[in-house]
């Protein structure tokens, strides 16, 4: 008669598998979006410095938390581009509408390009170059 009471126990360790599996992904989509949104990319004439930059954004902007113009290790010229880190998400779209295709520097007839920044971005172009790679392993292989 006993018999019959044992067919049930082996289920049981299949569910905590699929428990850890939901907390592991779920712990990865956290962490990615929580740092987009508080800086600015400002792409802008070379000629345009740190200072003139630091202050125009000072002046026009509220909750300005560092201005930083991206500079050549060697030359320590300008290259072109920028980051502005603000205190709130809201401050950056902000910042885009006021200062986005603003002459700079005045007068110059250059125009500067103010959007947020994406902190995902730079992350991108290391993978394009390695599809590149692995299509011509496949060319080789093939042959």
């Amino acid at each position: 008669h006993g018999g019959t009471h044992g067919g049930g126990g082996p289920s049981t360790p299949t569910t905590t598998s699929a428990d850890s599996d939901s907390v592991r992904s779920n712990g990865g989509g956290v962490s990615g979006s929580h740092k987009i949104g508080r800086r600015a990319f400002v792409v802008l004439d070379k000629t345009v410095t740190q200072s003139t930059l630091e202050s125009l954004f000072r002046d026009t902007c509220e909750g300005v938390v560092q201005v930083e113009l991206k500079t050549d290790g060697e030359s320590g010229r300008s290259r072109g581009f920028a980051y502005v880190t603000f205190d709130a998400p809201a401050r950056v779209n902000e910042a885009c509408e006021r200062l986005n295709g603003r002459e700079l520097p005045e007068g110059s007839g250059v125009r500067c390009k103010v959007m947020p920044a994406l902190d995902r971005e730079p992350r991108r172009t290391p993978e394009r170059s390695g599809s590149n790679k692995r299509r011509s392993n496949g060319n080789g292989n093939g042959n």
